[in-house]
C-alpha cells in the first residue's frame, strides 16, 4: 500500500506545504497531463522543485541514488530537496499536476530499472454458477468417468471418497478440497465400508484460473473456508439478486483462499531430505520395473512392495514422465518387445507370452498403436535391414 506524501517517511526527500509557498512565484511552472503508467527516466535538480496535484491521483517516486526508489501518493504541495531523483505516473486513468522548477538546474537521466505503477485490480472474474449439490453417498457408490467442460469445486464434509482425475488417483477425506479444471476426466467411488458427504459446485470463469491448483488436494486447517461455504450455500438458496451476487463473491473468496493455502504450503513443504528419499525410491521403482518387465507388474503390486500409496506413485510418475505408472510399464514392455524382435530369437507369439501380454492379438494392437507399425511388419523390416 502506498503512503501519502504527508507520511513522515516522505521527510527523507522533502517537505509538504498546504499551499504552494511564495518561492514558486519566481520559478518556471508547467501543467503536465499524465497518462503513461511507467517511466525509465528521472528528473533531478540542484535546487528545490515543487509538485502540486491538480486532478486525478498521482504517484511520485523518489530516490537519493537514482536506483532505489520510494513511492508515494502525491498529497498537497510537496517540495523536493535538491539532488533527489524523481518522476511521476497517474494512479487513476490519467492525472494532472503542476510542476514548479528552475529551468537552469533541472536535468534528467535514464534509470537502470524502469518504474511502473502496478494497480490493485481483479484478475479473477467469475461469470456464472451452474450447480450446487450436497451429496450423501453410501458405501459402494460409483460415479463413472466423465469429461466436465467447466470448473468444479469439491469439498469433503464427512467420510472419504476415491477419485481418479486424468490418471491421478486421490483419496479425499474430511475437510479436503479439490479444484477440477475444464475438460478434466473425472470418476469417483466410495469405499465398500464407508459413506461420504460432500459439496460439489460447478461454475464458469470469464478468466482462466492459474493452474497451480490443478490436481492438488488442499486440506483445510481452519474453519474459515467452511464458514464461507456455509454463507455461500445460504446465499444460493435465496432468490434475491443481491444474494446471488454475494454467492459469487463467497465462491470467489473460497477459490482465492485455496490459492493462498497452496502458496503457504509450498513455502513450507520443501525438504531436501524428503526430496532425496523420494528420488531414491523412484529410482528403485524404475529398476524393479526394468528387471521384472517379463512379469505381470501392476500398480497395486508396486504400492505394496514399496510401501507407497496409489495417489503418491501416480503423482510421482506424472511429475517425472507426465504419464501414469500403468502407461510407463506398458511403454517399457513395448520397448523391450521391439528389442526382442530385433534380436530374432523369438517369434511374435513367444515375445507376447514372455512379456506377459494376455494374447498375441492384444500385443499386436498395443505395439501398432505405440510404434505405428504391426510387430510382424516390423520383424520383416528388421530382417531386410539385416540381409542388406
Amino acid at each position: 500500500m502506498l503512503r501519502r506524501t504527508t507520511n513522515f517517511k516522505f521527510q527523507d526527500f522533502g517537505e509538504v506545504h498546504n499551499i504552494p509557498p511564495k518561492e514558486v512565484k519566481e520559478m518556471s511552472d508547467h501543467i503536465l497531463q499524465l497518462k503513461a503508467k511507467s517511466f525509465d527516466r528521472a528528473f533531478f535538480s540542484s535546487t528545490p522543485t515543487y509538485l502540486e496535484n491538480m486532478s486525478g491521483i498521482t504517484m511520485v517516486a523518489l530516490s537519493h541514488d537514482g536506483i532505489h526508489f520510494k513511492k508515494f501518493v502525491l498529497h498537497r504541495t510537496i517540495e523536493i530537496d535538491p539532488n533527489v531523483y524523481f518522476n511521476f505516473v497517474p494512479i487513476t486513468d490519467h492525472s494532472e499536476l503542476k510542476i514548479y522548477y528552475n529551468e537552469a538546474t533541472l536535468n534528467e537521466k535514464k534509470i537502470q530499472d524502469p518504474i511502473e505503477y502496478k494497480p490493485i485490480s481483479s484478475k479473477i472474474a467469475m461469470k456464472e454458477i451452474y450447480t450446487n449439490y450436497y451429496y450423501i453417498r453410501k458405501a459402494g457408490y460409483f460415479f463413472p468417468e466423465q469429461i466436465l467442460p467447466f470448473y468444479v469445486l469439491l469439498y469433503i464434509d464427512e467420510g472419504e471418497i476415491e477419485i481418479e482425475c486424468d490418471e491421478h488417483a486421490y483419496c479425499l477425506k474430511a475437510n479436503d478440497c479439490l479444484l477440477l479444471y475444464p475438460d478434466q476426466k473425472l470418476s469417483m467411488h466410495t469405499k465398500s465400508d464407508q459413506n461420504c458427504s460432500y459439496l460439489m459446485i460447478s461454475f464458469l470463469m470469464e478468466t482462466t484460473l492459474d493452474t497451480s491448483l490443478k490436481n492438488i488436494i488442499i486440506h483445510l486447517r481452519n474453519r474459515e473456508v467452511y464458514s464461507l461455504l456455509s454463507k455461500y450455500m445460504k446465499a444460493v438458496q435465496n432468490d434475491h439478486e443481491i444474494e446471488h451476487e454475494l454467492a459469487i463473491v463467497y465462491l470467489k473468496e473460497v477459490v482465492l483462499m485455496l490459492f493462498r493455502e497452496r502458496i503457504e504450503t509450498q513455502a513450507n513443504e520443501y525438504n531436501p531430505m524428503q526430496v532425496h528419499y523420494e528420488n531414491a525410491l523412484f529410482n528403485e521403482i524404475l529398476i524393479y520395473i526394468q528387471t521384472h518387465i517379463d512379469q505381470n507388474i501392476s500398480v497395486e503390486a508396486l504400492c505394496e512392495r514399496f510401501q507407497i500409496s496409489r495417489s503418491k506413485i501416480q503423482n510421482i510418475f506424472k511429475e517425472k514422465f507426465d504419464i501414469g505408472p500403468k502407461q510407463y510399464i506398458s511403454n517399457v514392455k513395448l520397448d523391450r518387445a521391439k528389442e526382442m524382435i530385433q534380436e530374432h530369437k523369438y517369434t511374435i507369439s513367444e515375445i507376447s507370452d514372455r512379456l506377459g501380454f494376455t494374447s498375441v492379438h492384444y500385443f499386436s494392437r498395443k505395439f501398432k498403436s505405440h510404434f505405428s507399425i504391426a510387430p510382424t511388419d516390423y520383424a520383416k523390416q528388421c530382417q531386410k535391414q539385416k540381409e542388406f
